[in-house]
């Protein structure tokens, strides 16, 4: 019996009658199908089904690059900085924790192609920035909030009067010394007065229930976040605080000052991310990015736990955890989340990870196999935050010294040309030979054209063309059409 699929049609029966022993054997598929009956039998042993004793043996190209596993040395070659790698030794600290998971689970998770690993870490190194973060940190520029979730134009003495449950204004969410300490008043004082006619100087709260400075707006997102950029930057550089009243007497200023995390998230996480509470529920800072691939929102976390319960991972014996559980509420929540987050016990960090690339998107693991980033990094990220160092990221991963993705193409693609032109080749291995090489020059053109996405965090263009695929697409023979491709 040939080798490949084997199929039986009828619109009424089939009979078949031997003596003795009836094997057939397919490599594919055997399909038997009748509008009436399939009729099998044998006069003396019967019908025996299975493999042959010598089935034929597969003959399709194989890359060994792809069953390797992860290394130190790959990832470190994908962030390619030394200088800046060396800066924080926790960053190796972290990887060798994550790497004995991420080695034992890529396979149940297919991350076992060039392809898909280096797209993969591309992802990671930039989620987890550089393997450091277990944690989303709030730190950025007011100027990439959402205006809808903030009032621009809040009066700060609110803060100090309204109900701290008043759900239409979402006041409350600091306390006075929390405030005083980013909100600061100076007297305008003539050196030449006499102590005792100085201005006296009242607290801010006191300061704020005059009708002098009742009617002072503060926009919400500089007080929730920082403003002007990155802030240990602006610490070191010192750039001019927020006036946000002035007269001849005073001047009342918001002071330069690092995210106050636990009320930012509640406030911008509130509601909208999936399943998450209001701003009183602190759902927005309990679910905010965990892990290697920042899990975010409340409903992700439920997932996740319901997927383990329901697919135990291997050589995990801790069983059903609920992600979503809190353990403390005030001051700061903690709970079984904070797990996720963790580099000394790496498995549920990793398994997070693993999971969300496998199970949040039907298209993730095919735009990895298309070694698209602009479409890996949209369903990771759902836009294109961070594309910049993504794609910066994936370019070096392809390299030689990471994960050797262009020597993948190669050898596939001269691999499956040798199979297709073999007269004795399988005809079914041989068209997914053809499929094989279909997909190398899709992705080899892709990588080779030149084109732009704009970084939604940064607001520049990035050029996505990688130009070593015109070196490969040469040595292959592949053009930049499907004209005179050999």
């Amino acid at each position: 019996m040939e080798r490949g699929n084997y199929s039986e049609i009828a619109g009424g029966s089939i009979t078949e009658t031997v003596d003795d022993d009836y094997n057939i054997y397919a490599g594919r598929h055997i399909i038997n199908t009748a509008g009436n009956s399939v009729l099998e039998s044998g006069a003396n042993k019967g019908v025996k089904f299975g493999a042959p004793l010598t089935p034929p043996e597969a003959n399709l190209p194989v890359c060994d690059e792809c069953a390797k596993e992860f290394t130190l040395a790959q990832i470190k070659a994908a962030y390619n900085d030394d200088k800046e790698w060396n800066k924080k030794p926790d960053r190796e600290t972290h990887i060798n924790s994550v790497l004995p998971f991420l080695n034992k689970y890529r396979d149940t998770f297919k991350l076992n192609t060039c392809i898909r690993k280096a797209e993969f870490i591309a992802q990671i190194l930039v989620e987890s920035e550089g393997f450091l973060a277990g944690v989303e940190s709030g730190n950025r520029s007011s100027k990439s909030l959402n205006a809808s979730r903030f009032h621009a134009d809040a009066k700060l003495a609110d803060y100090f009067i309204k109900p701290v449950t008043d759900p239409k204004g979402c006041w409350g969410r600091f306390t006075s010394d929390q405030l005083n300490s980013v909100i600061q008043v100076e007297y305008k004082v003539d050196p030449k007065l006499p102590k005792e006619k100085l201005p006296v100087q009242k607290p801010l709260v006191q300061l704020l229930a005059e009708d002098a400075y009742k009617d002072v707006k503060i926009d919400q997102r500089e007080l929730y976040g920082r403003f002007d950029g990155v802030p240990d930057k602006i610490l070191k550089h010192g750039k001019t605080d927020r006036v946000l009243f002035e007269d001849d007497t005073l001047t009342i200023k918001l002071k330069i000052h690092k995210c106050f995390e636990m009320e930012f998230f509640s406030r911008e996480y509130a509601i909208r991310v999936g399943k998450n509470g209001d701003e009183f529920s602190r759902d927005g800072y309990k679910f905010r990015g965990h892990g290697l691939i920042q899990l975010t929102g409340k409903s992700l976390y439920i997932d996740f736990s319901n997927y383990r319960k329901a697919h135990p991972f291997p050589d995990d014996s801790t069983g059903y955890i609920d992600f979503t559980h809190e353990d403390v509420h005030d001051p700061i929540p903690k709970g079984d989340f904070d797990k996720i987050a963790d580099y000394s016990n790496a498995m549920y960090n990793v398994q997070s990870a693993l999971w969300y690339i496998n199970n949040r998107s039907k298209n993730l693991t095919t735009a990895m196999d298309k070694d698209d980033i602009k479409l890996v990094t949209y369903y990771v990220n759902g836009g294109y935050n961070g594309l910049t160092e993504r794609n910066k990221f994936v370019k070096n991963a392809r390299g030689e010294d990471s994960f050797k993705v262009f020597k993948h193409y190669e050898k596939i693609y001269n691999d499956s040309t040798a199979l297709e032109k073999n007269d004795k080749a399988d005809p079914v291995d041989k068209s997914k030979a053809k499929q094989f090489k279909d997909l190398i020059v899709s992705n080899l053109r892709l990588l080779n054209a030149s084109r732009t996405e704009t970084d939604s965090s940064t607001k520049k263009e990035v050029q996505l063309k990688d130009s070593n695929a015109k070196i490969v697409m040469t040595a292959l023979g592949i053009s930049d059409t499907d004209k005179a491709t050999k």
